[in-house]
């Protein structure tokens, strides 16, 4: 049984950045999948059930006999989750953890015009990366009466805030990456 973060559906929520990985890996790698489910942070699986954010899916993952789900990598490590040894571009099966994914961090090469990144296709040179790997974003507005406050908070959040993030299993974003966060973070006016 697949079990999905239903928050992300509720209509009232931004989506599911968990969704958004899980979906464009399996879309990456599955042209049916891509055609019929797709690539989003809000999907409509064909089968399974929901429960609700991390802890929801964790616990409804843990009492589940079979159960197979998608949760983020700090909350599978904390409930003590199996997690799958899934095949990356180069062939290898890396072991999910906090390496993992900063090595598929690290094989970044391409930045999308609006910010988009995929981890789930990255080169064969990238053996230990983790295919199904993500960032953690932050959405704001362009225009701003608190435009310069956000952007001080931002500037920090990707400098000096990244020294909180291994604590909470949560590896610093790589120079190319926040290169363009601070570029964005710029373009943040009242």
């Amino acid at each position: 049984m697949l079990v999905q973060d239903k928050s992300q559906s509720d209509g009232g929520s931004d989506g599911s950045g968990d969704t958004y990985a899980f979906t464009n890996y399996l879309s990456t790698v599955d042209s049916e999948f891509k055609s019929k489910v797709g690539t989003s942070t809000t999907v409509k699986f064909p089968t399974g059930v929901g429960a609700e954010k991390n802890d929801g899916v964790s616990a409804a993952i843990s009492q589940t006999d079979g159960a197979i789900g998608y949760v983020g990598l700090a909350y599978a490590l904390s409930n003590e989750l199996s997690m799958p040894l899934i095949e990356n571009s180069a062939g290898s099966f890396p072991e999910p953890g906090v390496e993992s994914v900063e090595a598929a961090a690290d094989a970044v090469s391409k930045i999308g015009p609006n910010n988009e990144i995929s981890l789930a296709d990255l080169p064969s040179s990238a053996a230990d990366a983790y295919p199904i790997s993500t960032y953690t974003y932050v959405i704001v507005p362009t225009k701003s009466a608190k435009a310069p406050d956000l952007r001080r908070f931002l500037f920090w959040a990707v400098t000096k805030g990244q020294t909180y993030g291994p604590k909470l299993l949560f590896q610093p974003i790589p120079k190319p990456v926040l290169v363009v966060a601070e570029k964005t973070i710029a373009k943040i006016k009242s």
